[in-house]
């Protein structure tokens, strides 16, 4: 039974009246971090055209240096964002997990029939996501003890049931293949430990995504905002006034401003996700081994 106490109805009060986002005059240009809502009743839109915020520089809007192109980026209600992203994230974790163990039993087999591994974790998988490849996989490999017939068996079944799980449509379906997944352990029901992970990956989330409590429509139940998928409208599709949502072309409306500091915030990580430079291999396989030799010639001096 959940019990309130006085900070637990301070923070509920709080967050009832919290919100990243400030009403706009209407009729007011439009602005870096306007937040708009597209019109679902046109049938051609995607997913991700629920929400967006505008994240063309003022000074190109004041001036009119965007050539009639405004860039956004889109938010999508948490429960959509956990359903598209998060818990497919999480699944797909979960069956590189079971495939790597599986590879890993495979490879004993083959060491054992003294021959040079010829599985790869890719042809595993292909091999025991299609119907008989299972039973074909173990005639290949001549499989005859029992405990690793039926190890192969359930690490299969895990991987084609993450397989199956990520196909849901649903948050809530979602989750649930996922509990099915877990084993509860003394401390801790499978479920709880879902929970637990969903939590601690909401509350990190990645670079290229961004919480905000509400955007300005009266809801409260959470949107991220995904900054790896940028994408454009013209000026005159988003109505910034009562009396142009009926105009011809228009296919969104503004309905609030992302306030300061979270506007700033928002543009700083959108510009951190495409300026970061990332390194090859080598040059971590390099940097790595300068790390140990270096930590090994430190910890012999140190021994002698």
């Amino acid at each position: 039974m959940l019990t309130f106490t006085r900070d637990s109805a301070r923070i509920l009060a709080m967050s009832e009246t919290f919100s990243e986002c400030e009403s706009v005059p209407d009729g007011d240009p439009l602005r870096q971090g306007d937040v708009f809502l597209f019109d679902r009743d046109n049938g051609n839109l995607d997913a991700w055209q629920q929400a967006g915020i505008i994240v063309t520089a003022d000074c190109d809007l004041a001036r009119n240096k965007h050539a009639g192109l405004l860039t956004y980026v889109p938010a999508l209600p948490l429960r959509e964002y956990m359903a598209m992203q998060l818990v497919p994230k999480m699944t797909e974790d979960l069956l590189a997990r079971e495939l790597r163990k599986l590879a890993e039993l495979v490879f004993q087999i083959e060491q054992a029939r003294n021959t040079s591994p010829g599985l790869s974790k890719h042809a595993i998988r292909e091999w025991v996501t299609r119907e008989g490849g299972v039973e074909e996989m173990l005639d290949h490999l001549a499989v005859t003890n029992a405990n690793q017939r039926k190890t192969i068996y359930d690490k299969a079944n895990a991987i084609n049931a993450c397989v199956s799980a990520r196909e849901l449509p649903t948050f809530e379906e979602q989750l649930s293949a996922l509990v099915a997944l877990h084993e509860s352990t003394p401390k801790k029901s499978a479920t709880g430990r879902v929970i637990d992970e969903v939590r601690n990956r909401l509350k990190n989330l990645p670079g290229d995504s961004l919480f905000i409590s509400s955007i300005g429509d009266n809801s409260s139940d959470g949107f991220i905002v995904y900054l790896r998928l940028v994408r454009e409208l013209r000026v005159h599709q988003i109505a910034v006034s009562y009396y142009e949502k009926g105009r011809r072309g228009v296919v969104a409306k503004r309905i609030s401003r992302m306030r300061a500091p979270y506007i700033y915030r928002l543009t700083q990580l959108l510009a951190d996700v495409f300026s970061a430079i990332g390194l090859p291999e080598e040059y971590e396989h390099v940097r790595d081994t300068a790390f140990e030799s270096c930590l090994s010639t430190a910890a012999l001096a140190k021994v002698e």
